[in-house]
């Protein structure tokens, strides 16, 4: 009889081994068309930011041009955290359809409607759940009204066009919210280890109790009554996850695992995971582990603010694992800040070559990079996103795209192995 014991086992599963292996053969075909010839499929990955409906907007707008301009099919892995993931999802749900994507994303913001009954009902069903938190009340009731529309796809609905390699292998971010200590702080233990109960919730809890007691009448409808009881139900858990500060609670299946030595692990019921972009706002340290063999990553940053100070986390974070990344000094990156370009190039002794492309620059919004950023503040909420406002950001994510077209180009052409120009082989160049 085997053993029960986990193994971590490190590199690629078979599964993601097997999938970018059929991505190899279209990536291929794709770099062809491009009228660059090579033997092996170099490795790209596409990189998309959080920022909010502006990320989820300017990542269409980039997947869009990128597929206008038959780049994306030579991409293997796409990842992204926060608002890039919602347009990342709506490719795959889409089946790559870009152009449908783009319809669809114009009329929700013609309508400038939201079915707050429909997002409340979701939302009520989900606190049905034992496993709900915060991340669903999220989802359902934020999420919805800034997008327009409900979240209903699932990771399976994925499964096919990625295993078939005929759409990049997807990678999103989640982190730990229990191994967090900056969201720990948030969640006071009390002496059994239990997240106290606050004001907040004590006050939920006891209108809920006399909310159902007043509902027990003796000839009250019985459907009418149900529904009540729900949504006290729904009022209550909401309170208490708000309380605890917890989100995106998930069974933990190692959870008194006897074949795992990791305690840490095993003695949690539950796992909480977050948005990574609390952590590092890139999905970076998701395709620069060696085991994926990255050789050109696309970084598209939707900041609304400093564009670099995800450059500045990722350089930390490999130099903290020892992960190879292009250095850039401090000063250099400060400069950058202050008149952002539409890209730039990074390379390093070893390690992939990194293209980074800041959202709001010069070269595109010319002296009004300020302006831009007012006007898609991340904290602004959907009603100012009139459908004006929304296509002209989807122009100005194309454009980026576009007027970098050649640039893109050459370092495909490079790391495919053909021959270009000494100049471009320095450590860290600005395109």
């Amino acid at each position: 009889m085997g053993s029960s014991e986990v193994s971590i086992i490190p590199g690629l599963q078979k599964e993601e081994k097997a999938a970018v292996e059929r991505r190899r053969l279209h990536v291929l075909k794709a770099l062809k068309k491009l009228r660059i010839e090579a033997d092996e499929a170099p490795v790209v990955a596409v990189l998309g930011s959080g920022g909010g409906l502006r990320a989820h907007i300017a990542c269409l707008g980039v997947l869009s041009e990128m597929k206008e301009q038959g780049l994306l099919d030579a991409v293997t892995y796409l990842a992204g955290v926060s608002g890039s993931t919602w347009a990342i999802s709506s490719l795959y749900t889409n089946d790559g359809d870009m152009e449908a994507l783009e319809a669809d994303l114009k009329h929700r913001f013609t309508r400038q409607e939201w079915d707050l009954a429909k997002s409340l009902q979701k939302t009520i069903q989900a606190a049905r759940s034992e496993n709900y938190s915060l991340t669903d009340f999220w989802a359902y009731m934020v999420i919805s009204k800034q997008t327009r529309e409900l979240p209903e796809s699932h990771l399976s609905n994925m499964k096919k066009p990625v295993e078939e390699g005929t759409l990049p292998y997807p990678i999103f971010a989640a982190i730990d919210n229990d191994l967090q200590p900056s969201w720990q702080e948030a969640r006071a233990p009390d002496e059994g280890g239990e997240p106290e109960h606050t004001w907040l919730t004590e006050m939920l809890e006891n209108w809920t109790r006399t909310s159902l007691e007043k509902q027990e009448q003796p000839h009250e409808d019985p459907e009418r009554k149900g529904s009540l009881s729900n949504l006290m139900d729904f009022v209550k858990k909401t309170g208490i996850c708000a309380s605890k500060w917890e989100w995106g609670t998930t069974h933990n299946f190692l959870y008194k695992h006897g074949g795992i030595r990791d305690k840490i692990m095993s003695s949690r019921k539950h796992l909480h995971l977050v948005d990574a972009g609390l952590a590092i706002n890139t999905p970076f340290p998701l395709v620069l582990p060696p085991t994926r063999e990255v050789h050109l990553i696309l970084s598209f940053d939707f900041s609304a603010g400093d564009p670099f100070e995800t450059i500045r986390a990722t350089t930390d974070y490999c130099r903290r694992h020892k992960i190879p990344f292009p250095q850039v000094e401090e000063a250099e990156l400060d400069l950058w800040s202050k008149a952002p370009a539409s890209c730039y190039i990074l390379k390093g002794e070893t390690g992939p070559v990194v293209m980074h492309f800041p959202l709001f620059n010069i070269d595109a919004c010319g002296g009004d990079i300020e302006a831009w950023s007012d006007t898609y503040d991340t904290f602004k909420l959907a009603d100012t996103y009139t459908l004006d406002v929304v296509v002209l950001l989807l122009a100005l994510a194309k454009k980026n795209v576009r007027e970098n077209k050649k640039k893109i180009l050459r370092e495909l052409m490079n790391v495919a192995g053909l021959y270009y120009p000494k100049d471009s082989a320095r450590s860290c160049c600005l395109a």
